[in-house]
């Protein structure tokens, strides 16, 4: 009994101590729990597409396949180390694969 009072008695003194910002629950103990002006939402920004921007998205799909096999074609030089390590990797891995399953068969 003694021991739960004393221990409440420090919480209080300690919690008296905090500034009352730190207390609050809702972040602001001087705002009175309400939320700052700068922080309320004013409204739902929507976002139109203007009708010159669709007509620039007929032509953007209509040429996707020519410019993804452009863009394909010039990146070769670039990709082309990168995939053959990647497919040397995977050979090597399925060597020793099946080295280690033949080991281990019986």
């Amino acid at each position: 009994q003694e021991m739960q009072s004393t221990v409440r008695q420090s919480l209080s003194r300690a919690v008296a101590r905090m500034p009352s910002a730190a207390r609050s629950m809702a972040g602001g103990g001087s705002t009175g729990g309400k939320t700052p002006t700068y922080k309320r939402m004013r409204g739902v920004v929507e976002q139109h597409t203007s009708p010159f921007e669709l007509q620039q998205m007929s032509t953007l799909f209509a040429n996707f396949g020519k410019k993804f096999k452009h863009e394909t074609v010039d990146n070769i030089p670039d990709l082309a180390p990168a995939v053959i390590i990647f497919a040397g990797m995977i050979a090597y891995v399925e060597f020793c694969n099946t080295k280690i399953k033949a080991e281990h068969r019986y």
